[in-house]
């Protein structure tokens, strides 16, 4: 049975990044309408702009989420990059409920992390990080 010093310990060690992303994330409605996602696959040499090594982010470099839908999230990173983040499964209610993280390292990882979904409680695992590119609106818009 943990004691009361433990478990105020353990609750100590959720961060007001983590809350503060949670609720981000739960009140950001982004939707995609139509246009298709735009990963841009680059070596491992290459995605160190995105801060992304061996599969895994700084947590400390996400400022904002926007969840696309059931299976795909796209992360905010200072500097202006963004990360695509998919999920393993489908997670339902993600987009309507938001979720929370807990990292112990700092990080997010690839194959190794997950998120719970605030109101259902399901976790859903990280599948993969990808360097995340725009579509630009010109390449939309065919030429007469």
């Amino acid at each position: 049975m943990p004691t009361k010093s433990r478990i105020l310990s353990i609750s100590k060690q959720i961060s007001i990044k983590t809350l503060f992303f949670a609720m981000s994330v739960a009140t950001s409605a982004v939707f995609a309408q139509g246009s298709s996602l735009s990963a841009v696959p680059e070596s491992d040499s290459d995605t160190a702009g995105w801060s992304l090594r061996n599969g895994c982010v700084s947590t400390q470099r996400i400022r904002n989420v926007d969840v696309l839908d059931s299976k795909t999230a796209i992360l905010e990173l200072t500097g202006g990059k963004k990360l695509l983040m998919r999920f393993k499964n489908d997670c339902r209610n993600l987009k309507h409920d938001g979720f929370i993280y807990s990292s112990r390292t700092g990080q997010l990882c690839a194959k190794f992390d997950s998120i719970r979904v605030l109101r259902q409680g399901n976790t859903c695992m990280i599948e993969s990080f990808e360097p995340y590119i725009e579509p630009n609106e010109d390449q939309n818009v065919s030429e007469e």
